[in-house]
Formats: structure tokens, sequence, C-alpha cells
């Protein structure tokens, strides 16, 4: 069995405005995700099965479910077995056939996302576990100013360092440079706190602005156009965060 979050995001500014989808997916048993290999395009089959080591197969199989139903929230017609989602020269994904709709994809263990987007507005997605293991890996990716964003947060000390980090990378999968580019380009100059949910701003692409919130003890982040007024059904999304809890 697995448990999801599947909705719409909605892009707003003046008199423009586009849609988005995205999708969470948590995978409760272990080898669950073998059972969405039906959603993989043939190409995709091809490199899905030649995969040696089983989290490359899972993190990828996970990635292009998630992906998939984000997109059918644009087209609900859209067969997942018709939709060929290649690499980039970056290894982001590129989706082939779609017209202009891209994808942008994260996991975390059993949990995945992704987001279905125009590329006319840009966006990225990123999640990550709360885990004090990692705080030395993520306290060295803080710059000084963003240690002092820290007691901000609405969240634990872990938690809002997790959500710096992943603010971060959705950016950098937003300008499809990944890890290729220093973590401390894409520092966070300051921050806003509505609720459970943070927007932070970033001090050099000014241009672009990212959400964050909790999902039981995972942080996601999603970066879009600074511009746009990013809207979410926040009560779905919050019984699916408890559903994680069950």
């Amino acid at each position: 069995m697995s448990k999801e979050f599947i909705g719409e995001l909605s892009l707003n500014r003046a008199e423009e405005s586009f849609r988005a989808g995205v999708c969470f997916c948590f995978f409760e048993k272990s080898g669950n995700w073998l059972e969405k290999d039906s959603y993989l395009h043939p190409q995709e089959h091809e490199y899905f099965n030649a995969l040696k080591f089983e989290k490359r197969r899972k993190d990828y199989l996970l990635g292009r479910y998630c992906a998939k139903r984000a997109i059918q929230v644009l087209e609900q017609d859209a067969r997942p077995e018709n939709i060929f989602i290649d690499h980039g020269v970056f290894s982001q994904p590129v989706v082939i056939n779609r017209g202009n709709m891209q994808v942008s994809i994260a996991h975390s263990g059993s949990f995945g996302a992704s987001v279905a987007f125009s590329e006319s507005c840009p966006m990225g997605i990123d999640i990550e576990r709360v885990d004090i293991n990692k705080s030395d890996v993520l306290e060295s990716q803080m710059t000084k100013e963003e240690t002092k964003l820290i007691d901000l947060f609405p969240f634990s000390y872990q938690a809002a360092l997790t959500s710096l980090w992943t603010s971060k990378e959705s950016l950098s999968k937003a300008l499809k440079t990944g890890l290729t580019t220093p973590f401390h380009s894409f520092e966070i100059s300051r921050i806003e706190v509505e609720g459970r949910y943070v927007t932070g701003y970033f001090r050099n692409f000014a241009q672009y602005k990212a959400i964050s919130f909790d999902l039981n003890n995972l942080v996601c982040s999603i970066t879009y156009p600074k511009d746009f007024k990013l809207y979410i059904d926040v009560n779905s999304l919050e019984n699916f965060s408890v559903s994680l809890r069950k």
C-alpha cells in the first residue's frame, strides 16, 4: 500500500496565472514500490531494468511515478506509460513528449515528491527527512547570515536546518544546475513565517522564492518565481501529513 497526496497548485500575479500539479507519495511497506512499474514508458523500462542497485531502482521508479501522477493533475487523460521522462545533461528530468510541460522530482527513503509545471513558469521541489545525524553536514553549508535566521523558524533546530537546505536544493533544480553550483551561491537572505509555512528569499537569485513546510518529520520546499503567489489546498495537505503519523 501507499499513501498519496495529489493536488493542484495555482500561481498568480496581476492578470497572469499558471497551474501546476503536485504529488507526494509514501510507500508503507518495503517492496511496494515495485507495483508501480506499469507507469513506466518502454524506454524508461529499458533504463530501469539496467539498474543494478535496489536503491537506485527504487528512487527512479518512485520519482517517475510521482512525476506522472503530478502530470495527470494537468492532463487527466494522459496515460502514464505514454509519458517519457528522460535525463538532461545535468541529470535533471526532462519530459520529452508533453509540449512545454516539465517536472521536478525529489525522494527521501520511501517518500517521493514531484511538481509538474509549464516551462514558462519554472519550479523546483526537494524533500529531506529530518535527521539529527546530518547536523554537521547541513551546518557546514549554512552561511553566517543564515544561521541568524534559525531562531525565526516555527520548526525545531534540525528541521530549520533542513528547511534551509531543501530551499536551496529546490532552487538548484529550478535553475537546472543541481549540485554543480556551490550551495553558498543560493544563500537565503530573509524568511517570512505564516503559520507552519516558511517562505525564504534568495540573496543572489531575487527572482525566486521558496515555500517550506513539514510533513511528519520530512521537510519539503518548493521554489517558484518571486512575483507569483502560490495557492495550495492547505487543509488536504495537513490531513495527508497527519495520515503519515498513523
